[in-house]
Order: C-alpha cells, then sequence, then structure tokens
C-alpha cells in the first residue's frame, strides 16, 4: 500500500518521508516470517469453518460472472442485463463485495447466461 501511493504520485514530486515509508514496508515484507495457510483463505483470516466454506463458494461462483463479462466482451450494462441485474449491482460484483450476493442469487445469474452449476457434497 506504502509502496503504491509513494511512487505513484505524478503531479509532485514524492516526499522523503513516503520514500522512507514505503522502503520499511517493503523491508518488513521482505523480511516477514511466512506460515503455510490452509486451502481456505477466510478460515485463515479468521472466519469459522462453515462462514469460511459459505465464502468460499460464493466467490467461485462471482469469479464465475467476472468470467463471463471479461470474456464476452460486453459493455456491462449489456452483461447486467443478460445476467438479470441492473449496472450498479454488477459494478458491486466485479469490485467484489461478496457480502451483497447470496449462493442462490449468484446460481441464478449463471444460470441466466447457460452456466450450469455443479454441488459436490462430501464428509470432511
Amino acid at each position: 500500500m506504502f509502496v503504491l501511493n509513494a511512487f505513484a504520485k505524478k503531479t509532485q514530486k514524492t516526499s522523503r518521508r513516503d520514500i522512507e515509508l514505503a522502503k520499511e514496508w517493503f523491508d518488513l515484507i521482505m523480511n516477514a516470517e511466512w506460515e503455510e495457510g490452509s486451502e481456505n483463505v477466510f478460515k485463515d483470516v479468521g472466519f469459522s469453518e462453515q462462514e469460511a466454506e459459505y465464502l468460499t463458494i460464493r466467490s467461485r461462483l462471482m469469479l464465475e460472472v467476472d468470467r463471463f463479462v471479461k470474456e464476452s466482451g460486453l459493455t456491462q450494462r449489456e452483461a447486467a442485463k443478460k445476467l438479470g441485474i441492473n449496472q450498479p449491482r454488477l459494478n458491486d460484483l466485479l469490485k467484489g463485495k461478496i457480502q451483497k450476493f447470496s449462493i442462490d442469487a449468484l446460481v441464478k445469474m449463471l444460470s441466466r447466461i447457460g452456466v450450469h452449476v455443479d454441488v459436490h457434497v462430501r464428509a470432511v
């Protein structure tokens, strides 16, 4: 974050303070100790097992909608119409606002564009 802020400015000279902060953060990141995570990023950041699974399912469905929009070459307005939603709602989805979308709503969107969603259930 600080690295991007320090070097993204185009209209004024980057302050020494910003450069020093960027260097400090870069050093912290490069020298940090890393630990192996699980296969579920939501679980790794503290969500319960059940909530982490729910968020994973929603995020996978959202990625499929995102893929459709990118590969279709349609404008957001055109893509939203095919998905059965309005453009601001599609924009929320493309920005990753996962809390605004249920699994049911995402499956409906995907079915409108001909994407079949399979459900696989297994004991853990």
